[in-house]
């Protein structure tokens, strides 16, 4: 299924390995880290909370779902597709299970997707409703680079992830 794209998606991740640095290196591993699943999913709790709490139930459900179902398919994309991840030798972090797709992309898209929505939609001061979209489009980027960085998903993996969260994302709006 990748055989047409895995010479790029190679060439991607010996690019970026030989491009790391000291500086940018640990970085990535918090970005990284913060887009695990021990961190967002008690997140995207609270924020379900506080907005079923402040009475707005429609969005509250929209963002459980885009949280909720893109969990799902990602979990069940990874044990259709088995796709085994780059090799350890080129990895700076510990990761286990298969590559694709990466929950990492799928959930940035998604959680921050739809917390970029709610901005546009609640916030009125248009700087900041701009600084918020903006940061989030930013933590989604971020979060996306720091996989290929760390050289734990190829390039195709988080391209198709992305695509995955933004369709679930695109379905709970």
């Amino acid at each position: 299924m990748f055989l047409l794209v895995q010479p790029f998606d190679d060439w991607v991740l010996q690019t970026l390995a030989a491009s790391r640095t000291e500086a940018l290196t640990p970085l990535m591993v918090v970005v990284s880290f913060l887009g695990e699943w021990y961190i967002l999913l008690p997140a995207a709790a609270i924020i379900i909370f506080v907005l079923w709490h402040r009475g707005l139930i429609l969005h509250a459900t929209g963002f459980a779902f885009a949280v909720i179902g893109t969990t799902i398919a990602v979990v069940v994309l990874k044990f259709v597709v088995a796709r085994p991840r780059p090799p350890e030798a080129l990895r700076l972090v510990a990761e286990s299970g298969y590559s694709f797709p990466s929950w990492h992309a799928a959930i940035a898209i998604a959680f921050w997707g739809y917390l970029a929505y709610l901005a546009a939609k609640r916030i009125q001061n248009p700087f900041g409703r701009v600084a918020v979209i903006t940061g989030c489009v930013l933590v989604i980027l971020a979060t996306d680079f720091s996989r290929l960085y760390l050289g734990v998903h190829y390039f195709s993996d988080v391209v198709g992830s992305t695509f995955i969260g933004a369709l679930v994302l695109l379905i709970s709006l």
